[in-house]
């Protein structure tokens, strides 16, 4: 555990006991950063919050706290470790904006430029347009540091967003093969609207950022959410999202899409990493009734087809957690995860697990590793480890992919 319940947690006026959404980080130098949200509740938003009485009724009814005090919401925090994860430095802000700092996503630049981007929510909630006086639901943008991520800018830089009713961010920042940078990111135009995904451009480290697609899907249930976005060869794009496993491929640099496709496996918070043997990893959350949690699954041919170990569920990393995390490659070729664990208790019991895998010769199956900071060094293989269950598997087909 690197962060919750009694372990390195935050303290600052607003924070009830919850961390979540977290990415891991690692520089150049060899400093590996966590980057993660703190505040009170699954959304902490600012309160006093105005929310409809039907939506209120309901949130509270899962555990929301309608009375607690946090005037800004949560916010954006990192932790850091120097010794290979051996130790972890008390929790640091990143951002804390008069918004819901939300699931800040880190990526170092060749230059030493370290991106966060993030989305904030406004204190409101439920209602079918902004209340008098206030923003949109929620707005996505980008941060910069520019000294190791030891401090960031502290006005968001807000995307030029084409959606009118919120627009947020699940997945991080994609370095491409040309020399720009790519940022995905969902929204609405109405709060009873299907999400619609997008992709951001910018060419200039981070400074400036264009709209360059707008990604909708064919089904009616839930839309393009929380889509994640990888370069599987120069120019060669995909994208994965939520919650029907739609995918999207565009073989020039996201100019144009083809229509979405499903394999036919159900998820939530899709995170895609290209490893350095060409294999594209997708970490995800379950929806799958015979297996929950977090998973993965991964493809050998850029998306079209996938290696599982069921048609309706990928191979178990955690199946105990609720299935938030997202992976960084190690020198090794194994991959070390950062997740969620809501304990079933949105607001007493979160915390982040770190996790090391790797995916076997034979592709076939996930290795199980020693995690930084218990005897792993990176870019050292243990002499050990253990096999993680669901060895029983095989290519799933992406329908006429």
């Amino acid at each position: 555990m690197l962060v919750g319940m009694g372990v390195n947690e935050p303290a600052f006026p607003g924070y009830g006991g919850f961390v979540g959404w977290e990415t891991p980080c690692i520089l150049v130098s060899g400093e590996q950063i966590v980057s993660f949200n703190a505040g009170y509740w699954h959304a902490s938003l600012p309160t006093p919050v105005d929310m409809d009485a039907a939506t209120a009724k309901s949130w509270n009814k899962q555990g929301f706290p309608l009375d607690f005090d946090a005037p800004r919401g949560g916010r954006a925090m990192l932790s850091r470790s120097t010794d290979g994860g051996e130790t972890w430095s008390a929790p640091e802000t990143i951002i804390d904006s008069p918004r819901d700092d939300r699931h800040p996503a880190l990526c170092e630049l060749d230059d030493g430029i370290v991106l966060c981007g993030l989305f904030g929510i406004e204190g409101w909630y439920g209602y079918d347009e902004s209340p008098a006086g206030r923003g949109k639901n929620s707005i996505a943008g980008v941060i910069r540091s520019f000294d190791g991520g030891k401090t960031f800018e502290q006005e968001l830089n807000v995307l030029p967003s084409p959606f009118k009713y919120y627009e947020r961010m699940c997945a991080g920042f994609v370095k491409a093969s040309d020399g720009s940078i790519l940022f995905p990111t969902y929204g609405k135009d109405s709060w009873k609207g299907p999400d619609r995904g997008a992709v951001y451009r910018s060419v200039d480290q981070g400074a400036a950022w264009k709209n360059i697609a707008v990604l909708d899907s064919d089904s009616s249930d839930g839309g393009v959410d929380e889509p994640a976005l990888a370069e599987t060869a120069p120019g060669e794009l995909v994208v994965i999202s939520r919650p029907e496993g739609d995918v999207f491929f565009s073989v020039d640099m996201g100019a144009t899409w083809t229509r979405p496709q499903t394999f036919g496996m159900r998820m939530y918070a899709p995170k895609l990493l290209v490893l350095r043997d060409g294999t594209l990893l997708c970490l995800f959350g379950s929806y799958s009734q015979t297996q929950r949690g977090f998973q993965a699954i991964w493809s050998t041919d850029g998306g079209r087809t996938w290696i599982a170990p069921a048609d309706d569920h990928g191979f178990v990393i955690d199946g105990s957690v609720y299935g938030y995390g997202a992976g960084v490659e190690m020198h090794d070729g194994s991959v070390w995860v950062v997740y969620y664990d809501t304990g079933q208790d949105q607001q007493k019991r979160t915390c982040t697990w770190s996790m090391r895998i790797r995916i076997n010769a034979q592709k076939d199956g996930l290795e199980v590793l020693a995690v930084p900071g218990a005897g792993a060094v990176p870019g050292v293989v243990p002499g050990a480890s253990a096999i993680a269950e669901d060895r029983d598997e095989g290519p799933v087909d992406a329908d006429a992919m």
